[in-house]
């Protein structure tokens, strides 16, 4: 609730010590589970240094313990280097992390990871291959019933078809993407 309300200071503070808590009590799954959401949290606020701490600690202490949080410890340190331009490191994330999604069955996740390996691609400039995984991301949209993950997803791969030259292609996917974001009110 205090993140929710931008309280960062107090949200970081509770997350903290409920991690301190988990761990006190020998429960490590739920610590890691916090740590993620602490560095989550940091990445959103832009403080990609404790981000990235609490990610690593939370995805060693969940690799054995939690496939799919794991994997979504592994996205969101890609989401640090990426912010970070430290695209070739955060698409090794976002690759690892979309196998183990998929391997769980995570589809909803397993789209989220692949869009970010296709938008790491677009940022590389390797745009065919961008183009070809967002494409499959976007077919994969269909299954999960996330018209704001699908939305991502035709923002991202209208990016590269503009990068591409494909005005027409691209403005098409923004307009559906937009009518999608403006269905769930984002």
């Amino acid at each position: 609730a205090a993140s929710l309300m931008g309280d960062l200071e107090a949200s970081s503070r509770r997350l903290r010590e409920a991690a301190e808590y988990w761990r006190r009590v020998s429960l490590r799954l739920f610590e890691g589970r916090t740590l993620c959401n602490l560095g989550f949290m940091f990445w959103q606020s832009g403080d990609f240094e404790k981000a990235i701490k609490a990610l690593d600690e939370a995805r060693r202490i969940l690799r054995s313990r939690d496939a799919s949080v794991h994997a979504v410890a592994l996205n969101n340190l890609g989401l640090c280097y990426q912010s970070l331009s430290e695209n070739e490191r955060a698409l090794a994330y976002f690759q690892s992390a979309a196998a183990v999604l998929l391997q769980q069955n995570q589809k909803r996740w397993a789209v989220r990871a692949r869009l970010n390996v296709g938008r790491s691609y677009m940022l590389l400039g390797k745009l065919d291959l961008a183009k070809t995984i967002l494409g499959e991301a976007l077919a994969e949209t269909v299954r999960t019933a996330d018209p704001s993950g699908r939305a991502d997803v035709l923002n991202n791969h209208g990016q590269v078809l503009l990068r591409l030259h494909r005005g027409e292609e691209a403005g098409a996917r923004f307009t559906e993407a937009l009518e999608l974001q403006r269905s769930v009110h984002s």
